[in-house]
């Protein structure tokens, strides 16, 4: 059995234990329940052995920290985060390679300064990428 852990790139969340389980029921279902990224996908369409078409919903602990410098010129590091919602298709060839696009619900959004601990909040917002 091996361990491993999810590295964030977040001062509040360095790293969280990576665990889970991925169960295929069938070919055309695939379920990811891992954490911070799970997922559960349907398979839509095959094309012999050079191309399947895939839908899914997904979530996603999202955010990151980086160094900043403040207007006053002090420097200081931000951490964003959120957590995400996702449904989206992706075409997948022999090896892995692809393509996607999905459309998400993002919320609770905020971004925390380090050195005066000034936080904020955001609305929640709808994600589309690709």
């Amino acid at each position: 059995m091996s361990k491993k852990i999810a590295f964030l790139d977040r001062d509040d969340i360095s790293f969280l234990p990576g665990f889970g389980l991925i169960w295929t029921p069938t070919p055309d279902w695939r379920y990811e329940l891992l954490l911070p990224r799970p997922k559960i996908a349907k398979r839509l369409s095959r094309c012999g052995d050079c191309f399947e078409k895939w839908a899914y919903l997904s979530g996603q602990l999202g955010g990151g920290s980086f160094a900043v410098t403040r207007d006053t010129g002090e420097a200081d590091k931000v951490t964003l985060r959120d957590l995400r919602l996702f449904v989206g298709i992706e075409g997948v060839s022999p090896g892995g390679a692809g393509r996607f696009v999905e459309i998400g619900y993002v919320f609770n959004r905020g971004i925390e300064y380090k050195n005066n601990e000034e936080e904020y909040e955001f609305d929640d917002a709808v994600m589309l990428r690709g």
